[in-house]
């Protein structure tokens, strides 16, 4: 007993903890309509353990919980607490080579605001811009094998049981469909014409469904969402995951890799059927005619998780005061978005170049510029274009012997004349407490209104969700 107990205490004092909570406050101060959101909350406590494994190896462990809370201009509150695992593993010599094992975070690119090539692990997308840095990818299950030296060394990988980029379908201010779109569509379906004999029955079938749909609980509409998300992935069945070699060498002056992969989508390729996209565009009923050919038992929305082939390229070096960063990469099956809920794939080519320049420790500044083109791609594309161009703009500012950063940037996407903007300020009160405030704001066109307005946006992201414009707060705790 003597000798376990001090076993135990030993294995405590080698092991490094930490605990980190953060709570994050976004207010929308215009008022965007009675089913927008008047504000956002996010409240993450998350705790890390890491110690020696042996002689040469380690653990860590992570866990985090995740508390999310929206408050309605119609009065509405809703909230959902779900406890998530961090960054866990072990790494260490296996044999011959070096190995890491367990849900790893895979940080792939040079690029941090525009990033190309870092496409291993899924990203957290359900408040936009909004997410911290820290927390936008999620971990996956990964075994990496590492053969080589620090300066020369060739890695594979193997995720058996990919992620999906965690996003809303509907429901909340950065969904896909917006807050009320699908009510007023119901609203207003209700009033469409079929043939005599059935547009009565499916007018009152279709109010039915709006006052179903207006009375929903929260809980269940996110069950509702999520199911949905997950519709038609392929089983976890390990030959189904992602493979990847990544070649990484580095210099006095410059370093670089080389990575080659095959990769599920991060996100679903979907269907949705043509007849009933007719209806919707021509706002109009379906006749008796087609209900007898079946209509009803048709799948509504067929959805996919295509692989696809990607291999990037990265290098890192220094002009002078001047930090260089630049990556590129080629998918052969990209899903990109079309109007009316509709996916397809096409080939891919992406490149990106950033520059860094520091002035001591107080200053640092960063450009970054990144050009997307689609290969044979469909006309109609949502949300995305077959030439894409961002410039972004970055910086930090240290001051008061780093008490108070500053933080500005922006995105501009430069064929669509379409920006978005963001600042935050934080003061450290102590070793352990900091406070800090910000803004975002959204510049393009004026945002779809409707369901059928969103599903033939022709803009880009950032007027999509353009009033989603927020004051922002923040208080963190470290231990």
């Amino acid at each position: 007993m003597a000798l376990a107990a001090g076993g135990l205490a030993q294995a405590q004092q080698a092991a490094e903890l930490a605990f980190i909570g953060r709570f994050g406050l976004a207010v929308d101060p215009a008022d965007d309509g009675p089913a927008s959101d008047l504000s956002a909350s996010r409240l993450e406590l998350s705790g890390t353990a890491r110690g020696p494994l042996g002689e040469e190896g380690r653990w860590f462990l992570g866990l985090s919980g995740e508390h999310l809370g929206w408050v309605g201009r119609d009065g509405s509150v809703e909230a959902t607490w779900q406890v998530l695992p961090a960054e866990s593993g072990v790494i260490g010599p296996l044999g011959g080579v070096r190995g890491r094992a367990g849900l790893l975070v895979e940080r792939w690119g040079r690029l941090d605001l525009l990033p190309v090539a870092d496409v291993w692990n899924a990203k957290d997308l359900r408040s936009g811009p909004l997410v911290a840095p820290d927390a936008l990818r999620r971990p996956t299950p990964t075994l990496a094998l590492e053969l080589g030296k620090p300066t020369a060394r060739a890695t594979l990988l193997w995720g058996p049981f990919p992620g999906q980029d965690l996003g809303t379908t509907w429901g909340t201010d950065w969904s896909l469909i917006r807050p009320g779109m699908l009510e007023e569509l119901l609203a207003d379906a209700a009033t469409w014409e079929g043939d005599a004999l059935s547009t009565g029955l499916l007018q009152q079938g279709v109010t039915d469904l709006g006052a179903l749909l207006a009375d929903i609980e929260p809980a269940t509409r996110r069950g509702l969402v999520a199911g949905l998300g997950s519709q038609g992935r392929p089983e976890d069945l390990g030959w189904n995951g992602d493979f990847a070699l990544r070649l990484a060498a580095e210099g006095p002056s410059m370093d670089g890799a080389l990575t080659a992969a095959w990769l599920r989508s991060r996100v679903p390729m979907t269907q949705a059927h043509s007849d009933l996209l007719q209806y919707l565009k021509e706002e109009r009923l379906p006749t008796l005619v087609d209900l007898d050919e079946g209509l009803l038992a048709r799948d509504a929305l067929a959805t996919t998780w295509p692989h696809s082939a990607h291999i990037a390229i990265e290098g890192t070096t220094v002009l002078g005061p001047v930090g260089l960063r630049a990556e590129g990469a080629w998918r052969s099956a990209e899903v990109v978005r079309q109007p009316w809920l509709q996916a397809t794939t096409c080939p891919s080519l992406a490149g990106g170049v950033g520059l860094d320049w520091a002035s001591g420790s107080w200053l640092v500044v960063v450009v970054e510029g990144r050009l997307t083109q689609l290969i044979e791609a469909p006309d109609d594309l949502w949300l995305t274009s077959s030439t894409d161009a961002q410039l972004a703009l970055g910086a930090r500012l240290s001051l008061l012997a780093d008490r108070l950063r500053v933080v500005p940037g922006g995105v501009v996407d430069v064929l669509r004349a379409e920006a978005l903007g963001r600042i935050e300020a934080s003061w450290r009160v102590d070793d352990a407490v900091e406070l800090g405030v910000g803004g975002l704001v959204l510049l393009g066109p004026a945002p779809p209104l409707t369901f059928q307005e969103a599903m033939s946006w022709t803009g880009g992201p950032f007027g999509y969700w353009g009033d989603n414009d927020a004051v922002t707060a923040h208080v963190t705790w470290i231990r």
